[in-house]
C-alpha cells in the first residue's frame, strides 16, 4: 500500500500551513481595512503518549511540550490559531519481548480552526487541525518529519494586568501522530496565558 504520508506529502502540508498563516490575516485586512491584531499566547502541557504499530500492542509513554501561538477571529465565534514550539516524548514501556519505542523530540508547527462560544466573561473553545513535526530520535543522528492530527477543547478566563487584555487558558489537547510505521496518541492537560493585542473582542 502506498504511504500517503511520504516526504512529498509532508512538504505539501507544510506549504498549506504557511499559506493558511498568510491568507487568514490577509483576508481580515481586506474585510476590516486595517491590519488584524492577533491574540498572542504561551502554553505548556504534560501528556500521556502511548504508541502502537500494525503488529505491536500499545506501549505507554509520557511527554511534555511548550510553545507560542497566534490566534485570529475572522468572524464572530470563528477561531483560527497557529502554534509552534517544542514537543518531547520519552521512551515507551517495554513489551514482553523487550521491545520499546525510542524517545524523540521535535519542533512542532500546527494550524487549528474551530469555534469560540462566550459564556458570560469566559470563552469555551473547540478547535481541530493538523501539525507537522521535525523530529530526532534518541540514539539516531538523522532528523525525520511526520504529520499529525490535532484537537483541543479549552476555556479562556480574562484578567487585567495594567492596560493589557490578558486571558488565562486551560485546555485538554489531543493529537494523533503518523510516525512512519508507528502511531502515537497524546492526551494532556495544558495551561498558559494570552494577550489580546486588540484590547479585547466584542462579544
Amino acid at each position: 500500500m502506498k504511504n500517503i504520508f511520504g516526504s512529498g506529502n509532508i512538504r505539501c502540508v507544510s506549504v498549506a500551513a504557511i499559506l493558511s498563516l498568510l491568507l487568514c490575516p490577509a483576508a481580515l485586512w481586506g474585510q476590516q481595512g486595517k491590519p488584524p491584531l492577533p491574540v498572542l499566547g504561551f502554553r505548556a502541557q504534560g501528556f500521556a503518549a502511548p504508541s502502537f504499530g500494525k503488529d505491536q500492542a500499545a506501549l505507554g509513554a509520557w511527554g511534555w511540550s511548550a510553545g507560542l501561538g497566534a490566534q485570529w477571529n475572522p468572524i464572530d465565534s470563528l477561531e483560527v490559531r497557529a502554534e509552534t514550539g517544542f514537543f518531547s516524548v520519552g521512551d515507551s514501556a517495554w513489551d514482553p519481548s523487550l521491545f520499546r519505542y525510542r524517545s524523540f523530540y521535535s519542533w512542532r508547527t500546527a494550524i487549528l480552526g474551530g469555534i469560540g462560544l462566550p459564556i458570560g466573561s469566559l470563552e469555551l473553545q473547540a478547535l481541530a487541525g493538523f501539525s507537522v513535526h521535525i523530529a530526532r530520535y534518541s540514539g539516531l543522528s538523522v532528523a525525520s518529519a511526520f504529520p499529525g492530527l490535532e484537537a483541543s477543547i479549552g476555556l479562556s478566563i480574562p484578567f487585567a494586568v495594567g492596560d493589557g487584555a490578558w486571558m488565562a487558558v486551560f485546555e485538554l489537547p489531543a493529537s494523533f501522530l503518523f510516525r512512519g510505521t508507528a502511531r502515537t496518541w497524546s492526551l494532556g492537560i495544558q495551561a498558559g496565558a494570552s494577550l489580546n493585542l486588540g484590547q479585547g473582542r466584542k462579544r
